[in-house]
């Protein structure tokens, strides 16, 4: 007999651009859990081409946010991984389409 394991949507992603700061992509990234988290985040153009890459350390329920400049009319989703910090299982984040 097998066993069916629901793992939850720990990590949150809420990209923003504000019109004073043009050339800036604010990324609020939420840990919605009560588990230490490693989110590796990715940012990529229309052909797939890595235009940036981060990780960030979040404590557990723990909400950070990273700035990114880039030409943003290049970008065209938010993508990633997330784990439990200390083990080697990667999550896929939810991708998020930006200039649909």
């Amino acid at each position: 007999m097998s066993a069916c394991v629901e793992i939850p949507q720990c990590v949150e992603l809420k990209p923003s651009t504000k019109k004073e700061a043009e050339g800036v992509l604010h990324i609020n990234v939420i840990n919605k859990c009560d588990y230490d988290l490693i989110v590796f985040l990715q940012i990529r153009d229309k052909q797939n081409q890595l235009l940036y890459s981060t990780s960030i350390d979040l404590k557990a329920s723990e909400e950070k946010s990273v700035e990114v400049s880039m030409n943003l009319t290049n970008a065209a989703a938010i993508s990633g991984e997330w784990s439990l910090k200390g083990t080697s299982l990667k999550l896929p984040l939810k991708e998020i389409p930006l200039n649909p």
